[in-house]
């Protein structure tokens, strides 16, 4: 077990968000996977709304309707400070300002077991 000093970056945007003909969530993920970034996942929010715009719905929901998503990015300081500034141009397509925020974490890192065998 390690421990290292974390950052998680997390992106809430809109799921119609789009960079190009790509969903803008999808790209986030690819462009963090493709810096080699630690950690990334899109979280499906059940509800929610962004500053004084509509509530999305709790019910009803539809595949087509828009609704609120959150991108996380997990790594070390210095590599989430930089993903976040590589990232910046992609955020120009968006309708609406997208809430970017960054909070410190201390990650415990257990490795498999296959790593830790003997041969």
């Amino acid at each position: 077990m390690k421990s290292n000093d974390l950052q998680i970056l997390s992106i809430h945007l809109n799921s119609d968000d789009k960079h190009g003909a790509d969903t803008l969530y999808e790209t986030l993920v690819f462009e963090a996977k493709r810096s080699g970034l630690r950690h990334a996942q899109v979280q499906l929010a059940m509800m929610g709304y962004k500053g004084d715009e509509q509530m999305y719905p709790r019910h009803k929901w539809k595949l087509s309707q828009p609704v609120p998503v959150i991108v996380e990015i997990i790594d070390t300081p210095d590599k989430i400070q930089q993903f976040a500034t590589d990232i910046n141009p992609l955020f120009s397509g968006c309708k609406e300002e997208p809430l970017v925020s960054v909070s410190e974490h201390e990650g415990i890192f257990i490795e498999p077991k296959e790593k830790n065998k003997k041969h």
